[in-house]
């Protein structure tokens, strides 16, 4: 299983977040289901893909939009990605990979 995190946005900007976080659930329509966990969505498109969307906040000035995919396909998490990000442009965000890891083997 691998990780890729996404930064949504780039900078603090609590009108835009404030639009990105109200528009998860349509952001993720026909892909899956979202389930609201306090201020964090979670997804899962198949058994084996989780997609998170949360926001870390190290302080009030530093506040980031993630996108995160848990997966263990990666032709599947690329496809679901690719939808994604086409999503995004389309409502004016866009993301940047932040960071990639592997989970387990």
């Amino acid at each position: 299983m691998f990780s890729l995190e996404f930064q949504v946005m780039e900078e603090y900007d609590i009108v835009k977040m404030r639009d990105f976080m109200s528009s998860v659930d349509s952001l993720f329509q026909g892909i899956c289901e979202t389930i609201k966990v306090g201020a964090s969505y979670l997804c899962a498109p198949n058994s084996n893909t989780m997609l998170i969307v949360y926001m870390n906040v190290s302080n009030l000035k530093d506040v980031k939009t993630v996108l995160r995919v848990d997966a263990e396909d990666a032709s599947f998490a690329v496809s679901v990605i690719s939808e994604i990000n086409e999503r995004l442009k389309k409502m004016g965000f866009h993301m940047n990979l932040e960071s990639s890891f592997v989970t387990s083997k």
